[in-house]
């Protein structure tokens, strides 16, 4: 993955995803300078770039069993591409997302 197909774009489908499935709120790791609360998004911030940087190391949920919940995580992030030891997100990267919003955003449920 590159960022030439990840910068944010997919947020406002997301929103629009998110109250078609009535989905109050997600955790949400992100590529792209976008706000999410420009958009009226209610999410729990997960690793992203540039926002929430630090996250990568400073993790908000256990990589090994995330606690339950909707997860909506940007193809980028997915591939952890600021990482060389790819630890964060290997739980998604292993099985099939539950939808997708556009070309950027994955969605996993998480029992």
């Amino acid at each position: 993955m590159d960022s030439n197909i990840d910068w944010g774009q997919d947020l406002v489908r997301l929103r629009d995803w998110m109250a078609e499935n009535d989905v109050p709120s997600v955790k949400l790791a992100w590529f792209g300078t976008a706000d999410p609360a420009y958009y009226n998004i209610a999410y729990e911030p997960l690793p992203g770039l540039p926002r929430h940087f630090n996250l990568w190391w400073e993790l908000p949920f256990d990589p090994q069993r995330p606690s339950p919940g909707i997860y909506a995580i940007s193809a980028s992030n997915l591939w952890e591409l600021p990482l060389a030891d790819k630890h964060v997100f290997p739980y998604f990267r292993a099985r099939p997302p539950d939808d997708r919003i556009g070309y950027s955003i994955l969605i996993y449920r998480v029992p």
